[in-house]
């Protein structure tokens, strides 16, 4: 009888054990689906504010992202539209002009969020104007 309730004790333990690990390692998968794609689109001829937006931009995903950008959870893409290789990516995001976009991916679920505006708005007036905007993009999917 000892025996029979130490086995089942034993049978739960190991249950509850393999059921904990299997949660462990949906959540770590469901992290790893998670991913933001940061594309600054620029041409060969770039004015300073342009230059400024990419600049302050890598940077600051280089000082706040760093661990993420290590696990391939935050890119960023610097992707000049004037080089043949680039052209098929310039119309697939649908670029004309220098940009700044947000590729959020969650699992299926893909958006991206045009920050043009804001970025060459605040890239030289206020650059910590844009890494705010910057950091709500990304914080909201990650």
């Amino acid at each position: 009888m000892k025996k029979n309730i130490l086995l089942l004790i034993g049978i739960a333990i190991a249950f509850l054990s393999a059921e904990a690990q299997q949660t462990e390692e949906k959540s770590l998968k469901q992290e790893i689906t998670s991913k933001v794609d940061v594309y600054y689109f620029h041409g060969d001829r770039r004015c300073k504010t342009c230059k400024a937006v990419g600049s302050v931009t890598l940077e600051y995903l280089k000082e706040a992202y760093a661990k993420e950008a290590e696990a391939g959870i935050v890119n960023f893409h610097d992707v000049n539209y004037d080089q043949a290789e680039n052209k098929e990516l310039a119309e697939k995001m649908e670029v004309s002009g220098s940009s700044l976009l947000v590729k959020k991916t969650q699992g299926t679920l893909v958006r991206v969020e045009n920050i043009t505006n804001l970025a060459f708005m605040y890239a030289i007036a206020n650059p910590d104007k844009l890494k705010s905007t910057i950091k709500k993009e990304i914080d909201e999917i990650i």
